[in-house]
């Protein structure tokens, strides 16, 4: 008896083909989403950047890498991580982020965003009245004045740091019963602020005794 080999070769073909192709689609991995940014690109001179990046849907196996332009398309790696901040030193400049899934071994497109510094406020701010003697618990308002015109003001108790006192002008202190030094800067359009003056060093004299 003879068996016809006709029909068997073209079912064995189909059936190697969708062999190769089912082992085809598992190793290739789903494609990562090209990241988003948030975060200020225009930044006041002196400070630094901080910037979130995202993907949609949130994968748990993602790490995000940043690097930033060092000529002609040329990119170094900064950091990998999220978010990323670029320090003060020249923060200025073209980033790129991508989304390296690291179970998958894949990465997402990059997403390209540029820094750019607003400028330096360097507005000279004063205030009046620039000494004051007081009683202890007593209260005053300080007005600043801006050589430059700004008409946005906080008010702080340091130099650097410290406590916000109070965002506005003028600026009512409240009672005071310590020897404060109270420090005033401008805040520009583009909400770069200056370097804090002192605004007024004022003198609490303490309460009298009641006889």
């Amino acid at each position: 008896m003879k068996y016809s080999l006709r029909g068997f070769v073209p079912f064995i073909s189909s059936l190697l083909f969708v062999l190769v192709c089912s082992a085809h689609s598992l190793s290739v991995s789903a494609a990562v989403p090209t990241p988003t940014v948030s975060g200020t690109t225009s930044i006041c001179s002196g400070a630094s950047g901080t910037y979130t990046a995202s993907i949609s849907p949130a994968n748990p196996n993602v790490v995000f890498r940043w690097s930033k332009e060092l000529a002609l398309g040329i990119y170094t790696f900064q950091f990998e991580g999220n978010p990323y901040n670029t320090g003060t030193l020249l923060p200025q400049g073209n980033y790129r982020v991508v989304a390296y899934d690291a179970v998958a071994g894949v990465s997402s497109s990059p997403r390209d965003f540029t820094v750019t510094l607003a400028g330096a406020n360097i507005d000279v701010v004063t205030a009046t009245p620039a000494s004051l003697t007081l009683c202890s618990g007593d209260s005053t308002t300080l007005t600043a004045i801006s050589l430059l015109g700004n008409t946005s003001f906080r008010w702080y108790d340091s130099a650097s740091g410290g406590t916000l006192l109070f965002s506005g002008n003028p600026y009512p202190t409240g009672p005071l019963s310590v020897l404060p030094t109270i420090y005033v800067a401008s805040v520009n359009g583009t909400g770069c602020e200056s370097p804090r003056l002192v605004a007024v060093q004022p003198v609490v004299l303490p309460a009298l005794a009641v006889p």
